[in-house]
């Protein structure tokens, strides 16, 4: 009976050209747990002399653009599809190949808004986000800061972002846990005044 072959016998079997692109192309970064077996046996099925050069650029090519893509390929399958003669996926490492020129805001951020005209997410909600207060329309970023303030909660000088936050955490507990008093103390006198009714 025949002994199968490891996989370190059939790559030394091969001629050189072969076994150094497959050794190259094996470290290029495939899916994590790709099978080097399965991976040996679609290199030793389908490249050849004619077309090992073609195969391991566009592997190369391959793994740089989905570096990081969680739906990566594994070596074996990507060679048993014969790949290389597919449409590179695009190139996240160049945002700029697949999407052209950004247009940008007046402030220099990115534009993410370009109706009624172009803007960032900030200034855009600078100038249109607005709330109906008394009786006029005022921007939200005012009002909000403005509520803030007459609550005694605006940033305070020196006081960093963390314990800003902090700060307002610790301020919205203690309303939560006086509104959770008021709730039980008024169903308990809910529950008092059902058990008396019963009674009566």
């Amino acid at each position: 009976m025949a002994t199968k072959k490891t996989t370190d016998q059939i790559i030394s079997s091969w001629p050189d050209y072969k076994q150094s692109a497959f050794l190259e192309a094996w470290k290029f970064g495939w899916r994590a747990g790709s099978n080097k077996r399965q991976a040996t046996e679609a290199w030793d099925r389908w490249i050849t002399q004619e077309n090992v050069d073609e195969a391991t650029e566009g592997a190369r090519q391959y793994c740089s653009r989905m570096r990081g893509n969680p739906y990566i390929k594994g070596m074996a399958p990507w060679v048993n599809g014969e790949s290389w003669n597919d449409e590179l996926p695009p190139d996240k490492t160049n945002p700029q190949a697949e999407e052209g020129p950004k247009t940008h805001c007046p402030c220099g951020q990115v534009a993410t808004h370009f109706h009624p005209e172009i803007g960032c997410n900030r200034c855009h909600s600078d100038k249109y986000s607005t709330q109906f207060f008394q009786g006029q329309h005022i921007p939200y970023r005012v009002l909000h800061a403005s509520t803030l303030n007459d609550a005694g909660l605006a940033p305070k000088e020196g006081e960093t972002t963390v314990d800003w936050q902090y700060r307002l955490k610790e301020h919205t507990n203690r309303r939560l846990g006086s509104l959770l008093q008021r709730h039980t103390a008024g169903k308990k006198t809910a529950d008092g005044m059902a058990k008396k009714s019963r009674a009566a």
